[in-house]
């Protein structure tokens, strides 16, 4: 049955208990039957005649309803109808007692109403759906108040609205639709919706500004968040020190505040000064205070933990497995590798176990396998989530990332500058140089910051190549064009045909193969030369007007007329006519004769002196100060050091000082140094020592080298074995020793009869003896500390302290450093089967005491190689 037929039947039955009434009142029976002729004016015009008659006609104004209502009416209403049945029922309810009775006798009552009404209601509801309009279900809801349909209408005026809004899509729609409709199940989605492109559009230049204005005027914003992050990133898109300080100051409301803080702590000073800068947590500074101690791992019930050079557990055992390293030295890193994953050293968990953990220095790790690398911040926070092939740290400002092969560049934060497409990146004296297929574009640190604030990235300067000329300048080229630019992109020489060279006194241009030399000068201004040689202070010049000398400290021509240049270590010659002048500096020049004979002084190291020759006569100079010295006729000499000369005649050496004064004899078969200030002599198969700072002499009778004990003890061989003396060959003990090494004053290890021991020499006492061997691990000016093995045992003995832990451990080792030592000893009870492990610190004292099965111990010491 369509709608329609069903209105028809509905209207059928509700006109079916007043065919009675219809017999007695012809009016009403009179338009009845116009309307089964289809005359609906006639019938019309019946009805509204009997409503005049009688204004509480319930009748009548029921009959004009359905007259409304029905569908075959071509004046059909449905709002008339609505309002002829209201006003029927409203005549009801105020008609007379009687006439009420009367009404429902013939079947007419508020029932009968309410249901014409209803039927109403639905025939509404109907022509509102096939209109699919707001509008449409917003005046079914004004004028059908009572509708049983009120809710559906309401559900679907939401959803044409959303859909309309839908269409607009601007954040205005949205907003105007929560306004409208706030009970609307589409209400949560239209304000996310609204939330959204306010945000974006409010946002839409990517730009600082923008963030920043949509953060004042949006605070609870849900994109606020998403706000404060790109306001963090570009703020400190340059990746300065400064950058990071001025955000924590000027946003301290921003949610990324704490990871600049984070950021800043790895880049920024030496940590024992950060205590003192404001923006520092408490949380950092523990970082610190932990990172001042060793850690070394400890071992318990099958788990791995550590423990600081304090003995203090750090880490309760709760690790299967840790990096093997860990092992064989303490730990200074602040990030710990476990089975369990990473951990920082105050106990937060970073991030799942992964066989490869690079640090890239700056507080970044490089963190996953071959396939996929991320990048993490020491704090915890993930940088870069996506797979790299690679990462590194650029001049400490950027992150360059890899992937496919090529490189891209990020910010601190991990915000994306340039996507790759690059094969290297590299920054070059405040530029940062960017290569693809051999083409280099340079740009400025700012630039890609105005790049993280949503503007293009100019690539005007594009080059072929790029080199650092030092100074804030760079070389940089295009073919056979060359020119200079600034750490500011400014052209400094622009790109001509030329050559250019960044010398220490400025810039040399090559043009034509001509030399030029720019701002150097006024002499030099407009002249060019076919070479060049610079050295020192000098530029050795030549062109078609001859070979000339020029100062570059003074900035004068010294040598305008030289026949020749040359340069001899360390000195520059000039010749001219009969005479070479030997410049030695710039108010210094030795005049030789062309034909004298000049030659160098032969010295272990730099070359100090030279001489001229003249009848057997050596006169030596000076050549840093060009300073006449003396005049001697030995066969060699050679410079000792700095202010002592070794002599040769007739094969026998001496010493001389700078004034040609004799320290030694010219008497020696050979003179040796050693050790800086000791000269080591040979004479007749026997060696003494010279000191040449105090000009001591021990006579060569001795069978050996005799070498420096302290300054004032000497240790000599004789007869077979060695003996203490003094610098007046005093004996100061036998010589009854195989060996003898220092340990401190008045006391020395020796060997005697295959054994070690401690001797005490002014006392002539033994303070240790039965030593196998020793082994000195830290040798300070203030303290020795030596691991000493007696019998098949080790301990530890210091100069300072005594025995600091004794010899009965099967070993010893340092697992710390060497100004901050924290040793791991161990003994075997071969008949348990057990090892007992003891730590102890600097000072001997012990910290932790631990029992292993053989097994067990296995686990926690060194794996050997």
């Amino acid at each position: 049955m369509s709608l329609s037929d069903f209105f028809k039947a509905g209207l059928l039955v509700l006109m079916f208990p007043c065919i009675h009434v219809f017999g007695q009142f012809n009016p009403l029976r009179q338009a009845e039957k116009k309307i089964e002729q289809g005359n609906w004016e006639g019938a019309h015009q019946i009805l509204i005649k009997a409503l005049r008659k009688d204004t509480l006609n319930v009748e009548a104004e029921l009959m004009l309803s359905r007259w409304f209502l029905s569908q075959n009416n071509p004046s059909n209403q449905v709002d008339s109808a609505y309002e002829h049945n209201l006003k029927a029922l409203r005549d009801f309810q105020r008609s007379p007692l009687k006439q009420r009775e009367k009404l429902k006798r013939e079947h007419t009552d508020s029932v009968s109403i309410v249901q014409l009404r209803e039927n109403i209601d639905s025939t509404a509801f109907e022509n509102a759906k096939r209109i699919n309009t707001e509008n449409s279900y917003q005046e079914f809801l004004q004028k059908f108040r009572f509708a049983n349909e009120q809710s559906s209408a309401i559900e679907l005026r939401d959803e044409v609205a959303f859909v309309n809004v839908l269409r607009q899509n601007s954040y205005l729609a949205f907003e105007a639709y929560v306004t409208r409709y706030p009970k609307s199940h589409r209400a949560k989605e239209a304000k996310e919706r609204y939330e959204k492109l306010l945000f974006e559009t409010k946002t839409k230049d990517k730009q600082l500004k923008s963030y920043a204005s949509f953060v004042n005027e949006f605070p609870s914003s849900p994109y606020r968040w998403i706000a404060d992050k790109n306001i963090f990133e570009v703020a400190t898109s340059e990746g300065q020190r400064e950058d990071f300080v001025k955000f924590i100051n000027d946003c301290p409301q921003n949610r990324f505040v704490n990871y600049a803080r984070n950021i800043l702590f790895y880049i920024g000073h030496d940590p024992d000064a950060r205590f003192s800068f404001p923006w520092m947590t408490d949380s950092l500074r523990k970082v610190v205070d932990i990172s001042k101690l060793n850690w070394a791992p400890i071992y318990k019930n099958g788990k791995y933990g550590f423990m600081d050079s304090h003995g203090k557990e750090t880490f309760a055992p709760q690790f299967d497995g840790i990096k093997e390293e860990y092992k064989c030295g303490v730990e200074r890193e602040d990030i710990l590798v476990t089975s369990n994953g990473l951990f920082s050293r105050s106990g937060v968990r970073l991030a799942d176990k992964a066989p490869l953990v690079k640090d890239l220095g700056f507080g970044y790790l490089l963190v996953g396998d071959s396939n996929c690398l991320k990048v993490l911040h020491k704090s915890g926070t993930w940088v870069i989530e996506h797979c790299l092939q690679d990462a590194a740290i650029l001049n400490g400002r950027f992150l360059t990332i890899k992937t496919k092969g090529l490189l891209g560049l990020c910010t601190l934060s991990g915000r994306m500058l340039w996507p790759p497409q690059w094969s290297s990146i590299e920054m070059v004296e405040g530029v940062i140089v960017f290569d693809r297929s051999g083409k280099k574009t340079v740009c400025l640190p700012k630039q890609l910051a105005l790049v993280a604030d949503g503007n293009p990235l100019p690539e005007n300067l594009v080059f072929d190549n790029v080199k650092s000329l030092g100074s804030s300048r760079l070389l940089v080229s295009n073919g056979t064009l060359e020119g200079i630019i600034n750490s500011n992109l400014e052209f400094v020489v622009p790109l001509e045909r030329q050559s250019l060279v960044q010398m220490p006194f400025g810039l040399v241009r090559k043009i034509n193969d001509q030399f030029i030399f720019t701002d150097l000068a006024p002499e030099l201004i407009n002249t060019s030369w076919e070479n060049f040689r610079f050295y020192k202070q000098w530029l050795l010049l030549k062109n078609n007007t001859g070979a000339k000398l020029f100062d570059v400290h003074l900035k004068k021509m010294t040598e305008p007329r030289a026949d020749s240049l040359w340069i001899d270590n360390g000195l520059v010659f000039a010749a001219e006519n009969d005479s070479v002048h030997v410049h030695i500096n710039s108010s210094t020049q030795i005049t030789l004769a062309k034909n004298a004979k000049l030659a160098f002084v032969k010295a272990a190291d730099s070359i100090r002196f030279f001489f001229t020759e003249l009848k057997n006569k050596k006169t030596i100079f000076s050549i840093e100060t060009g300073e006449k010295l003396f005049t001697t006729d030995y066969d060699h000499i050679e410079s000792l050091t700095s202010d002592i000369f070794v002599v040769t005649k007739k094969n026998k050496k001496g010493l001389l000082n700078t004034k040609g004064k004799p320290l030694l004899a010219v008497e020696y078969d050979e003179l040796v140094l050693h050790d800086k200030d000791q000269l080591s002599l040979l004479k007749e198969k026997k060696f003494g020592l010279y000191a040449l700072n105090s000009r001591k002499l021990i006579k060569p009778v001795y069978d050996r080298n005799i070498s420096l004990l302290d300054s004032t003890t000497l240790i000599a061989f004789k007869d077979g074995h060695y003996g203490l003396i003094d610098w007046e060959t005093k004996p100061l003990t036998a010589f009854q020793f195989s060996e003898i090494h220092p340990w401190k004053k008045n006391v020395i290890w020796a060997i005697k009869d295959s054994e070690w021991s401690l001797f005490d020499f002014l006392q002539s006492k033994e303070l240790l003896k039965h030593v196998k061997a020793f082994h000195v691990i830290s040798n300070k000016p203030d303290e020795k500390i030596a691991i000493v093995q007696q019998e098949n045992y080790f301990g530890l003995l210091s100069t300072t302290r005594g025995l600091l832990i004794p010899a009965s451990f099967s070993s010893i080792a340092n697992l710390g450093s060497e100004d901050d030592p924290l040793y791991f000893t161990s003994k075997e009870v071969e008949e348990a089967g057990i090892v007992v492990v003891i730590y102890y610190d600097k000072d001997g004292k012990l910290l932790r005491k631990q029992v292993y099965e053989d097994e067990e111990y296995a686990r926690i010491v060194c794996p050997e190689d």
